[in-house]
């Protein structure tokens, strides 16, 4: 009997939490809600203003992203325990444009900072004046001779000028289209990626109604500081993947009466087309979304793909070489890549290499396991794309804070409550939210080569409570397990 009430209990913690009857108190969050955004948003601004005035911009915007993200983590605890169910009527349609309105005003003062923490942006602009020029950006990288009529102020901070350009052919594309629209402009460039973030919270409040959750779960993305920093400030290029790969999600999930399921099949193929044609990882979610799609889906999303890169072939095979070179060569704050290169080393001078075989294998092989046990229903799809993107993050060579940003919306989707005086369920997912704000901490070793010594720790604040929460997770399933197979054994006799 025992082993039954275990095999019970486990049974319904991992059962998805049924949404009650009751409306939340939505008029209870609102002035919490409204004291803390309007003090995120206070927070950006102080940091835009002193490194306006010549301060360190990177222990500006650090020690402003650390004060964010703690007022951030205590609205996204109000928001998961005062909403157990989906607001309702007026009250809750205010409360839901007020997390919206207070995840707009942040992304909008940092518009008006100076991009100081990445490089990245001035690739994008390269790029799309080599392509505006009529040339191939696959064709040569920066440093060539032949581009040397090109190169003007911007030129000079791009990094890594002898490497071919890493970016997909979307991707390309919205770099040309930028700089067509606004030549050598670096706030086009800010405005382009918060576009992108914007319409990222659109579809991600179009995922949370087709998997009937609260909406107002929006704001665990929204008011996160990671994509407001490194999408407005920064401008990289993510947020448009993102939003791309969370309209698939969405597409997917749209039910075939009305005669409209082809269509936002076709619909979804064609947005996960582009999410890879921005950054490749998306595909990983093909094999995951083919249920849903059936032929209609894999059409569009073959014709996408093809479409997509075949401008680009006339070059010849190799001229999409480039896009596997970063992942291919660079090495920055790597988790389980860091485990296997130093366990291969030993055997092998080739360590780095195999460990990029072996996780490609890895991922090949948990994306037809996740297709097969999540992609029948709806809340599987979800939490099925999150594992791997959350996989691949553990297993990829460079791990960038803005990537953190892949693995938010779904944060928001299932993180629940916890019990008791806890604000949070003691989760992986915990360990994501955790991850997204202590990634910030690499920023600092960018301050001088004295700071390197500080990795160990560093890695070790960011991951520890990921994996200690993994390995937590991974025992309590183990249990479950047991319990089951115990019970069968006991109802056999």
């Amino acid at each position: 009997m025992a082993a039954r009430g275990r095999a019970a209990r486990a049974a319904r913690d991992d059962a998805p939490v049924p949404r009650p009857v009751v409306a939340p108190r939505e008029r209870g969050l609102f002035a919490p809600l409204l004291g803390l955004g309007l003090a995120i948003a206070l927070v950006w601004a102080a940091a835009v203003a002193l490194a306006g005035v010549g301060r360190n911009p990177i222990l500006v915007y650090n020690g402003a992203f650390a004060i964010a993200f703690f007022l951030y983590l205590g609205a996204a605890a109000l928001v998961l325990r005062r909403l157990p169910g989906e607001a309702v009527g007026a009250a809750g349609r205010r409360l839901l444009m007020l997390i919206l309105g207070l995840a707009l005003l942040p992304r909008a003062i940092l518009l008006l900072s100076d991009p100081a923490l990445s490089d990245d942006l001035y690739r994008y602009i390269w790029d799309g004046k080599v392509a505006a020029a009529g040339i191939d950006p696959y064709r040569y990288a920066p440093d060539a001779p032949e581009l040397a009529p090109l190169r003007d102020v911007l030129w000079t901070p791009i990094n890594q000028k002898s490497q071919h350009t890493p970016y997909p052919p979307a991707a390309q594309a919205v770099f040309a289209a930028t700089y067509r629209i606004a030549p050598d402009s670096i706030k086009a460039q800010q405005v382009v990626a918060t576009a992108g973030d914007v319409l990222a919270i659109g579809a991600l409040l179009a995922l949370l109604g087709r998997l009937g959750l609260p909406r107002e779960r929006v704001l665990l993305y929204a008011w996160s500081p990671t994509p407001a920093l490194h999408f407005a400030h920064s401008a990289h290029n993510d947020s448009l993947m993102i939003a791309a790969t969370l309209l698939a999600l969405a597409l997917a999930l749209v039910p075939d009466q009305g005669g409209g399921g082809r269509l936002a099949r076709a619909g979804s193929g064609l947005a996960l087309a582009l999410a890879a044609l921005i950054k490749l990882i998306p595909l990983l979610l093909g094999p995951l979304l083919l249920r849903r799609w059936r032929w209609a889906g894999l059409l569009a999303c073959g014709v996408g793909l093809a479409l997509g890169v075949a401008p680009y072939l006339v070059s010849g095979p190799a001229a999409l070489a480039g896009l596997g070179t970063e992942a291919g060569e660079a090495v920055f704050n790597d988790s389980l890549h860091f485990v296997l290169v130093r366990l291969l080393a030993p055997l092998t001078p080739r360590a780095a290499t195999l460990t990029t075989l072996l996780s490609a294998a890895v991922l090949a092989l948990a994306a037809l396991a996740v297709a097969w046990r999540d992609g029948r229903e709806p809340a599987g799809l979800a939490r099925g794309a999150a594992t791997l993107l959350g996989l691949a993050l553990l297993l990829n060579a460079v791990v960038e804070p803005w990537y953190l940003a892949w693995i938010l919306p779904f944060v928001a989707l299932f993180l629940r409550p916890g019990r008791g005086r806890w604000p949070f369920a003691p989760t992986p997912l915990l360990g994501w939210l955790w991850l997204s704000g202590a990634v910030q901490l690499t920023d600092l070793t960018y301050l001088g080569p004295e700071y390197a010594r500080w990795w160990p720790l560093i890695r070790a604040i960011e991951y520890g409570p990921l994996f200690a929460l993994l390995a937590w997770d991974a025992l309590r399933h183990a249990r479950s397990a047991v319990a089951r197979y115990r019970a069968r054994l006991a109802g056999a006799r």
